[in-house]
């Protein structure tokens, strides 16, 4: 499935950090020269630094070219992403499971074949150790392809590029959610009104 995929991607999860597997699925990532993305859950165990690290899956409400790309793939391997609403960005995931092999903590799903009593770490060193090494193109992302918002009038730019109102905080019923369509990605500003 590997081998003849045109288009294989590597989609990570929180599991990663569970089991210690960080340094080892980057060395998967760079051996076979697969772009890396994470779940929301598992954000914070890759470092976004990487060149192959493309962005974070949300399903419907994330990056529509981190979207595309996982949706699009004929070929994602899936580590450690728990099947929550999260893990599946609130049930909006749209991978083939035609095109998915799910390693998880105790077994592999190749499609719709399941293979329990596999240990998530040695079937990952496997992969590592006996997979070919591709010659496809390195694939090279610079961070995130969501653009910063810019605040609006009244605002100024506070943590995680949101706006906020000054003299308001969030204790004080300023909790006002509005969506902003910016370049090709959705994304929630969050804005405070003064007076709830």
């Amino acid at each position: 499935m590997l081998a003849a995929a045109k288009r294989p991607t590597l989609y990570v999860g929180v599991g990663l950090r569970r089991h210690g597997l960080t340094e080892l699925v980057v060395r998967l990532a760079e051996h076979l020269r697969l772009p890396l993305a994470t779940d929301v859950l598992g954000k914070a165990a890759i470092p976004e630094s990487h060149p192959q690290f493309a962005g974070v899956y949300m399903g419907v409400l994330g990056d529509p070219a981190v979207r595309e790309m996982l949706d699009g793939s004929d070929c994602v391997i899936v580590i450690g992403v728990v099947r929550t609403d999260l893990g599946t960005d609130f049930w909006t995931e749209r991978i083939n499971p035609k095109s998915r092999i799910l390693i998880d903590p105790d077994g592999v799903r190749v499609r719709f074949h399941r293979y329990d009593g596999l240990a998530i770490r040695q079937v990952v060193e496997a992969l590592v150790d006996r997979l070919s090494a591709s010659d496809r193109p390195i694939p090279r992302f610079s961070g995130s392809s969501i653009p910063q918002l810019q605040p609006e009038d009244g605002e100024s730019s506070g943590a995680l590029g949101f706006g906020h109102r000054p003299g308001c905080d969030l204790s004080s019923g300023c909790r006002h959610l509005s969506r902003t369509q910016a370049s090709r990605s959705l994304a929630i500003q969050l804005h405070g009104r003064r007076g709830g």
